[in-house]
């Protein structure tokens, strides 16, 4: 039987090479806004990825702080009232102030479709940044 025959029988799921569509997680996406460092606003973008069964993000922080920071996927922490958290481990800065970062974690905290709270933890566990981000939108 060929693959259009199995599909017209309603055996989608017999055809050779099917795959079913993974869910894309709620914390993918492009999202902007900014954070407060030591009191100061810093501009933030965060863009997180799916692919490949894995989820992977780069964050980039705007002046006076000007870095970017790569995330890797390291586990979801269930809240008992809300969504889940996203962690990420912060694996890699282009210098400067990210540099603090590396070793750390993202926590990634859906709010509605449209808002994610993130907050960046350095090695040692502490809070460095936080921010309530909006996803970016097509022009």
């Amino acid at each position: 039987m060929t693959a259009l025959a199995l599909a017209a029988a309603g055996c989608p799921s017999l055809i050779a090479g099917a795959s079913k569509a993974q869910p894309v997680p709620p914390t993918t996406g492009t999202w902007i806004g900014q954070a407060e460092v030591s009191g100061r606003p810093v501009p933030l973008t965060l863009t997180i990825q799916s692919g490949d069964g894995r989820q992977t993000g780069t964050a980039w922080l705007g002046a006076p702080l000007n870095c970017r920071l790569t995330q890797r996927y390291a586990g979801t922490r269930e809240n008992a009232s809300g969504p889940a958290t996203t962690v990420f481990g912060i694996d890699e800065s282009n210098g400067g102030f990210c540099d603090r970062l590396i070793g750390g974690r993202l926590e990634a905290t859906p709010g509605d479709n449209d808002h994610l709270g993130a907050t960046f933890a350095d090695p040692r566990d502490r809070s460095v940044l936080q921010a309530n981000l909006a996803r970016q939108t097509s022009p």
